[in-house]
């Protein structure tokens, strides 16, 4: 990610226009501020990338560095779905020594006894794995059952960041409560304090994020009092299949 170029997105093709002065950082990809899939460019890379085709994260830092960015680093904020937070997977790969659900397993899971998440479900857990309910004219139905594959087709081998990991209730909210516990639950550590509390700041100015809600790492923090339903410090993220969690540190509370 040494040398990026600025894109443009023009009837379905994307064409180079400048070449990007800022480095990209973590800190950037953790707040939807490095341009990596992040508009009408990352919408067309993501199309000629079938789910299939996506093979392992190592592959993946290969097409977005061979491919332009959305804008100069830094200067715009744009939700980037997945591709943003599989650099910081990649990154944790390199450092780590080990794959990303390795990583997530021995240093978040286990020590949680989060036991029912994981990107590749065991025979026994898809025979509790339930199907995606909607309404429609009132009543219940059943909108979507998984065939073998949790998120979009995507291969087993590709361990995307920002979707594809299986959950429970009570899994997911183990881990939320490490986070309103300050990066501990039932004496076991997780993330120092300083980190949860870097996590729940808003690190994008309001320059470039006018509103109610501004990205910390991550997530979503409310930041005015206009916000309809969510005190002021709240923060947490919703999930493309209809979950959401929030975590309000001022009175502990904690919903998923």
């Amino acid at each position: 990610f040494e040398e990026m170029y600025i894109g443009k997105a023009e009837n379905g093709r994307i064409e180079c226009v400048s070449k990007a002065q800022t480095p990209i950082t973590l800190r950037h990809v953790l707040t939807h501020t490095s341009g990596i899939g992040s508009g009408p460019v990352g919408d067309i890379l993501m199309k000629e990338l079938p789910s299939d085709k996506r093979k392992d994260l190592e592959f993946m830092m290969s097409y977005f560095t061979q491919n332009p960015i959305d804008f100069e680093p830094a200067s715009a904020q744009l939700y980037s779905g997945t591709f943003a937070f599989d650099v910081a997977a990649r990154a944790i790969e390199l450092v780590s020594g080990k794959s990303y659900d390795e990583f997530l397993k021995a240093e978040i899971f286990e020590p949680l006894g989060m036991k029912d998440t994981a990107f590749v479900p065991s025979e026994e857990q898809w025979s509790r794995m339930i199907p995606m309910h909607n309404m429609l004219d009132a009543k219940s139905v059943i909108a979507h059952e998984f065939d073998r594959r949790i998120f979009a087709d995507f291969p087993e081998s590709y361990f995307c960041a920002g979707a594809g990991l299986f959950s429970s209730l009570s899994d997911y909210v183990r881990f939320a409560s490490m986070l309103q516990n300050g990066g501990e639950l039932d004496g076991v550590r997780i993330l120092s304090k300083q980190s949860v509390d870097e996590i729940a700041t808003p690190h994008v100015s309001a320059d470039i994020m006018a509103g109610n809600e501004r990205w910390g790492l991550g997530v979503r923090v409310i930041t005015e009092k206009s916000y309809a339903t969510l005190p002021v410090g709240t923060y947490g993220w919703s999930g493309a299949y209809g979950s959401h969690f929030w975590i309000d540190p001022v009175n502990r509370i904690t919903a998923i």
